[in-house]
Protein backbone atom coordinates (compact mmCIF):
# COMPACT_ATOMS: atom_id res chain seq x y z
CA UNK A 1 0.00 0.00 0.00
CA UNK A 2 3.10 2.55 0.05
CA UNK A 3 1.87 3.58 -3.75
CA UNK A 4 -1.51 3.90 -2.55
CA UNK A 5 -1.29 5.67 1.07
CA UNK A 6 -4.25 8.03 1.02
CA UNK A 7 -6.43 4.55 -0.61
CA UNK A 8 -4.87 2.76 2.66
CA UNK A 9 -5.82 4.95 5.09
CA UNK A 10 -9.65 4.61 3.95
CA UNK A 11 -9.12 0.41 4.01
CA UNK A 12 -10.20 -1.67 6.81
CA UNK A 13 -10.00 -5.93 6.09
CA UNK A 14 -12.64 -7.81 7.38
CA UNK A 15 -12.23 -11.43 7.26
CA UNK A 16 -15.39 -13.43 7.45
CA UNK A 17 -13.71 -16.95 9.22
CA UNK A 18 -16.49 -19.37 11.29
CA UNK A 19 -13.74 -21.60 11.95
CA UNK A 20 -11.84 -20.51 15.11
CA UNK A 21 -8.39 -22.30 14.06
CA UNK A 22 -8.17 -20.63 10.81
CA UNK A 23 -9.07 -17.74 12.63
CA UNK A 24 -5.91 -17.94 14.39
CA UNK A 25 -3.67 -18.72 11.67
CA UNK A 26 -4.93 -15.50 9.80
CA UNK A 27 -3.91 -13.64 13.16
CA UNK A 28 -0.83 -14.92 13.38
CA UNK A 29 0.19 -14.47 9.05
CA UNK A 30 -1.60 -10.75 9.47
CA UNK A 31 0.91 -9.72 11.91
CA UNK A 32 2.43 -6.30 10.47
CA UNK A 33 -0.67 -6.18 7.75
CA UNK A 34 -0.80 -2.16 6.83
CA UNK A 35 -4.29 -2.17 6.97
CA UNK A 36 -6.52 -2.78 10.20
CA UNK A 37 -7.54 -5.96 10.08
CA UNK A 38 -10.68 -7.50 12.24
CA UNK A 39 -12.98 -11.19 12.30
CA UNK A 40 -16.80 -11.16 12.31
CA UNK A 41 -19.31 -13.65 10.93
CA UNK A 42 -22.02 -12.34 8.66
CA UNK A 43 -24.98 -12.42 10.91
CA UNK A 44 -23.39 -9.78 13.40
CA UNK A 45 -21.80 -7.74 10.39
CA UNK A 46 -25.63 -7.51 9.29
CA UNK A 47 -26.74 -5.06 12.16
CA UNK A 48 -23.94 -2.99 10.86
CA UNK A 49 -23.43 -3.59 6.62
CA UNK A 50 -20.49 -2.47 4.95
CA UNK A 51 -19.20 -0.81 2.08
CA UNK A 52 -16.72 -2.69 -0.26
CA UNK A 53 -15.76 -5.36 -1.74
CA UNK A 54 -16.42 -8.83 -0.69
CA UNK A 55 -14.15 -11.15 -2.13
CA UNK A 56 -14.99 -15.13 -2.19
CA UNK A 57 -12.33 -16.79 -2.96
CA UNK A 58 -12.42 -20.78 -3.24
CA UNK A 59 -15.42 -20.30 -0.63
CA UNK A 60 -18.36 -21.36 -2.32
CA UNK A 61 -16.90 -24.87 -3.57
CA UNK A 62 -16.02 -25.78 -0.41
CA UNK A 63 -19.43 -25.53 0.89
CA UNK A 64 -21.83 -28.36 1.73
CA UNK A 65 -23.48 -30.65 -1.27
CA UNK A 66 -26.19 -32.35 -1.98
CA UNK A 67 -25.36 -35.68 -4.26
CA UNK A 68 -27.73 -37.23 -6.52
CA UNK A 69 -27.44 -40.58 -8.52
CA UNK A 70 -29.72 -41.93 -11.20
CA UNK A 71 -30.70 -45.27 -10.92
CA UNK A 72 -31.81 -45.54 -14.66
CA UNK A 73 -35.08 -45.37 -13.11
CA UNK A 74 -35.51 -42.33 -10.44
CA UNK A 75 -33.07 -40.01 -8.76
CA UNK A 76 -31.90 -40.70 -5.61
CA UNK A 77 -30.24 -38.91 -2.80
CA UNK A 78 -26.47 -40.43 -1.87
CA UNK A 79 -25.95 -40.36 1.61
CA UNK A 80 -22.60 -41.72 3.53
CA UNK A 81 -23.58 -44.55 5.86
CA UNK A 82 -21.59 -46.86 8.07
CA UNK A 83 -20.70 -50.75 6.47
CA UNK A 84 -19.88 -52.59 9.95
CA UNK A 85 -18.45 -56.08 10.18
CA UNK A 86 -16.21 -55.68 7.04
CA UNK A 87 -12.15 -55.89 7.54
CA UNK A 88 -10.01 -54.29 9.26
CA UNK A 89 -13.46 -52.81 10.70
CA UNK A 90 -15.75 -50.02 10.47
CA UNK A 91 -15.97 -47.84 7.13
CA UNK A 92 -17.86 -45.22 5.34
CA UNK A 93 -19.21 -46.04 2.06
CA UNK A 94 -21.89 -44.26 0.23
CA UNK A 95 -25.24 -45.35 -0.85
CA UNK A 96 -28.34 -44.33 -2.96
CA UNK A 97 -31.16 -43.32 -0.51
CA UNK A 98 -34.94 -43.50 -1.42
CA UNK A 99 -35.94 -41.70 -4.66
CA UNK A 100 -36.31 -37.95 -4.84
CA UNK A 101 -39.75 -36.93 -3.79
CA UNK A 102 -41.62 -33.83 -5.84
CA UNK A 103 -43.07 -32.44 -2.69
CA UNK A 104 -40.57 -32.91 -0.01
CA UNK A 105 -37.40 -32.65 -2.08
CA UNK A 106 -38.30 -29.80 -4.34
CA UNK A 107 -34.87 -27.99 -3.58
CA UNK A 108 -33.07 -30.55 -5.25
CA UNK A 109 -35.42 -31.20 -8.10
CA UNK A 110 -35.29 -27.38 -8.85
CA UNK A 111 -31.31 -27.45 -9.19
CA UNK A 112 -31.57 -30.75 -11.10
CA UNK A 113 -33.94 -28.21 -13.72
CA UNK A 114 -31.78 -25.25 -13.23
CA UNK A 115 -29.03 -28.32 -14.86
CA UNK A 116 -31.04 -29.55 -17.33
CA UNK A 117 -31.55 -32.87 -16.17
CA UNK A 118 -34.99 -32.85 -15.81
CA UNK A 119 -37.64 -33.28 -18.21
CA UNK A 120 -39.85 -30.97 -19.34
CA UNK A 121 -43.57 -31.91 -17.88
CA UNK A 122 -43.40 -32.46 -14.90
CA UNK A 123 -41.29 -35.59 -15.22
CA UNK A 124 -38.62 -36.39 -12.68
CA UNK A 125 -36.44 -38.53 -15.39
CA UNK A 126 -33.86 -36.70 -17.03
CA UNK A 127 -34.09 -34.60 -20.29
CA UNK A 128 -31.00 -36.39 -21.98
CA UNK A 129 -30.40 -40.66 -21.67
CA UNK A 130 -28.11 -41.28 -18.57
CA UNK A 131 -26.42 -44.34 -17.63
CA UNK A 132 -27.33 -46.07 -14.35
CA UNK A 133 -25.33 -44.95 -11.67
CA UNK A 134 -24.58 -41.72 -13.16
CA UNK A 135 -24.10 -39.17 -10.07
CA UNK A 136 -23.86 -35.29 -9.97
CA UNK A 137 -23.47 -32.53 -6.94
CA UNK A 138 -26.51 -29.78 -6.03
CA UNK A 139 -25.42 -26.71 -4.41
CA UNK A 140 -27.55 -25.93 -1.83
CA UNK A 141 -25.76 -24.13 0.61
CA UNK A 142 -24.85 -21.14 -2.20
CA UNK A 143 -28.13 -19.73 -1.96
CA UNK A 144 -28.40 -19.01 2.08
CA UNK A 145 -24.40 -18.22 1.74
CA UNK A 146 -25.36 -15.28 -1.10
CA UNK A 147 -28.20 -14.00 1.02
CA UNK A 148 -26.27 -13.68 4.03
CA UNK A 149 -23.74 -11.86 2.25
CA UNK A 150 -26.02 -9.67 0.73
CA UNK A 151 -27.21 -8.41 4.59
CA UNK A 152 -23.88 -8.48 5.41
CA UNK A 153 -22.72 -5.25 2.37
CA UNK A 154 -24.19 -1.95 2.45
CA UNK A 155 -22.65 -1.21 -0.77
CA UNK A 156 -20.69 -2.84 -3.25
CA UNK A 157 -19.45 -5.69 -4.92
CA UNK A 158 -19.22 -9.50 -4.91
CA UNK A 159 -16.46 -11.62 -6.35
CA UNK A 160 -15.87 -15.03 -6.65
CA UNK A 161 -13.27 -16.47 -7.53
CA UNK A 162 -13.99 -20.13 -8.06
CA UNK A 163 -13.76 -23.28 -10.52
CA UNK A 164 -17.08 -22.86 -12.40
CA UNK A 165 -18.76 -24.98 -15.50
CA UNK A 166 -21.85 -24.28 -17.56
CA UNK A 167 -24.29 -26.92 -17.14
CA UNK A 168 -23.71 -28.55 -20.56
CA UNK A 169 -19.94 -29.40 -19.13
CA UNK A 170 -20.91 -30.20 -16.25
CA UNK A 171 -23.16 -32.68 -17.36
CA UNK A 172 -20.22 -34.25 -19.68
CA UNK A 173 -19.68 -37.66 -20.17
CA UNK A 174 -16.37 -37.13 -18.31
CA UNK A 175 -18.11 -36.38 -15.30
CA UNK A 176 -20.33 -38.89 -14.99
CA UNK A 177 -19.16 -39.49 -11.16
CA UNK A 178 -19.54 -35.73 -10.43
CA UNK A 179 -16.82 -32.78 -9.70
CA UNK A 180 -16.58 -33.90 -5.94
CA UNK A 181 -12.98 -33.97 -4.90
CA UNK A 182 -10.29 -34.68 -2.35
CA UNK A 183 -7.42 -32.52 -1.79
CA UNK A 184 -4.06 -32.87 0.62
CA UNK A 185 -1.03 -31.17 -0.03
CA UNK A 186 -1.14 -30.68 -3.41
CA UNK A 187 -2.46 -34.04 -4.20
CA UNK A 188 -6.01 -34.82 -5.33
CA UNK A 189 -8.02 -38.30 -4.84
CA UNK A 190 -11.40 -39.07 -6.53
CA UNK A 191 -12.46 -40.42 -3.00
CA UNK A 192 -14.25 -38.43 -0.85
CA UNK A 193 -14.23 -40.52 1.83
CA UNK A 194 -10.50 -41.14 2.20
CA UNK A 195 -9.54 -40.78 5.34
CA UNK A 196 -12.26 -38.36 6.58
CA UNK A 197 -11.17 -34.92 7.82
CA UNK A 198 -7.78 -35.12 6.82
CA UNK A 199 -8.65 -34.19 3.66
CA UNK A 200 -10.23 -30.90 2.36
CA UNK A 201 -13.53 -31.61 -0.13
CA UNK A 202 -14.25 -29.29 -3.08
CA UNK A 203 -16.90 -29.67 -5.80
CA UNK A 204 -17.01 -27.43 -8.81
CA UNK A 205 -19.87 -24.70 -9.08
CA UNK A 206 -22.58 -24.92 -12.02
CA UNK A 207 -22.88 -20.99 -13.61
CA UNK A 208 -26.41 -21.11 -14.42
CA UNK A 209 -27.48 -22.57 -10.60
CA UNK A 210 -24.74 -20.09 -9.26
CA UNK A 211 -26.36 -17.26 -11.08
CA UNK A 212 -30.24 -17.82 -10.47
CA UNK A 213 -28.86 -18.37 -6.80
CA UNK A 214 -27.08 -14.76 -6.75
CA UNK A 215 -30.70 -13.66 -8.28
CA UNK A 216 -32.71 -15.32 -5.40
CA UNK A 217 -30.41 -12.91 -2.79
CA UNK A 218 -31.02 -10.27 -4.47
CA UNK A 219 -27.76 -9.71 -6.72
CA UNK A 220 -27.25 -9.29 -10.02
CA UNK A 221 -24.60 -10.42 -12.86
CA UNK A 222 -21.52 -7.83 -13.21
CA UNK A 223 -19.58 -9.52 -15.89
CA UNK A 224 -16.80 -12.70 -15.46
CA UNK A 225 -14.25 -14.03 -16.94
CA UNK A 226 -11.38 -16.67 -16.66
CA UNK A 227 -8.58 -15.79 -14.20
CA UNK A 228 -5.95 -15.99 -17.21
CA UNK A 229 -7.89 -12.80 -18.63
CA UNK A 230 -8.32 -11.31 -15.34
CA UNK A 231 -4.66 -10.83 -14.49
CA UNK A 232 -3.43 -10.00 -17.82
CA UNK A 233 -5.38 -7.29 -17.83
CA UNK A 234 -4.28 -6.24 -14.43
CA UNK A 235 -0.80 -6.53 -15.52
CA UNK A 236 0.39 -9.91 -15.12
CA UNK A 237 2.13 -9.45 -19.05
CA UNK A 238 4.31 -5.98 -17.32
CA UNK A 239 5.33 -8.09 -14.34
CA UNK A 240 6.92 -10.87 -16.94
CA UNK A 241 8.69 -8.49 -18.90
CA UNK A 242 9.90 -6.74 -15.94
CA UNK A 243 11.35 -10.13 -14.81
CA UNK A 244 13.67 -10.24 -17.73
CA UNK A 245 15.26 -7.05 -16.50
CA UNK A 246 16.36 -8.56 -13.24
CA UNK A 247 20.15 -9.18 -13.13
CA UNK A 248 22.29 -12.36 -14.13
CA UNK A 249 22.85 -13.21 -10.19
CA UNK A 250 19.01 -13.26 -10.02
CA UNK A 251 18.13 -15.50 -12.81
CA UNK A 252 16.86 -18.60 -10.77
CA UNK A 253 14.76 -15.96 -8.77
CA UNK A 254 13.93 -14.58 -11.87
CA UNK A 255 12.61 -18.48 -13.35
CA UNK A 256 10.47 -19.17 -10.01
CA UNK A 257 8.94 -16.07 -10.16
CA UNK A 258 8.05 -16.71 -13.55
CA UNK A 259 6.97 -20.04 -13.39
CA UNK A 260 4.82 -19.22 -10.12
CA UNK A 261 2.81 -16.51 -12.31
CA UNK A 262 2.83 -18.55 -15.33
CA UNK A 263 0.72 -21.35 -13.53
CA UNK A 264 -1.93 -18.94 -12.62
CA UNK A 265 -2.76 -18.17 -16.16
CA UNK A 266 -2.35 -21.85 -17.18
CA UNK A 267 -5.44 -22.59 -18.95
CA UNK A 268 -4.90 -26.58 -18.13
CA UNK A 269 -5.06 -25.61 -14.14
CA UNK A 270 -5.42 -22.42 -12.09
CA UNK A 271 -5.91 -20.29 -15.26
CA UNK A 272 -9.91 -21.81 -15.68
CA UNK A 273 -10.33 -19.67 -12.10
CA UNK A 274 -13.56 -18.14 -12.85
CA UNK A 275 -13.66 -14.69 -11.37
CA UNK A 276 -17.73 -13.50 -11.07
CA UNK A 277 -18.61 -10.61 -10.18
CA UNK A 278 -22.21 -9.65 -8.86
CA UNK A 279 -23.57 -6.22 -7.97
CA UNK A 280 -26.22 -5.34 -5.50
CA UNK A 281 -29.63 -5.27 -7.15
CA UNK A 282 -32.01 -4.93 -4.15
CA UNK A 283 -30.57 -1.70 -2.67
CA UNK A 284 -29.75 0.17 -5.81
CA UNK A 285 -30.68 0.30 -9.23
CA UNK A 286 -28.05 2.00 -11.01
CA UNK A 287 -24.20 0.55 -11.25
CA UNK A 288 -22.55 0.30 -8.04
CA UNK A 289 -19.17 2.05 -7.39
CA UNK A 290 -16.78 1.14 -5.55
CA UNK A 291 -17.26 2.39 -2.39
CA UNK A 292 -13.75 3.17 -0.79
CA UNK A 293 -14.66 5.41 1.83
CA UNK A 294 -15.77 2.94 4.65
CA UNK A 295 -14.10 -0.19 5.26
CA UNK A 296 -13.14 -3.04 2.70
CA UNK A 297 -14.76 -6.61 3.59
CA UNK A 298 -12.07 -9.56 2.49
Amino acid sequence: MAHWPELAQRLELVLVEPNPGMAARQRQRLQGCPLPARWCVFEAQAHAPLQGVLLAHEVLDALPVERVIWDGVQWRPQWVVLQEGAPPGPSLRLAAGEPLDPQGDAALLNQLQRRGLLAAGGSTAPATALPPGWTTELHTATQPWLSAAAQALQCGVLLVIDYALEAHRYNAPARSQGTLMAYRDQRASGDPLLEPGAWDLTAHLCLECLDADASAAGWLPAGQCRQGQALLALGLAQRLHGLQQLPCDQLSAALAAREALLRLVDPAGLGEFRWIVYRQGSKSTGPVPLCLGEPLLG
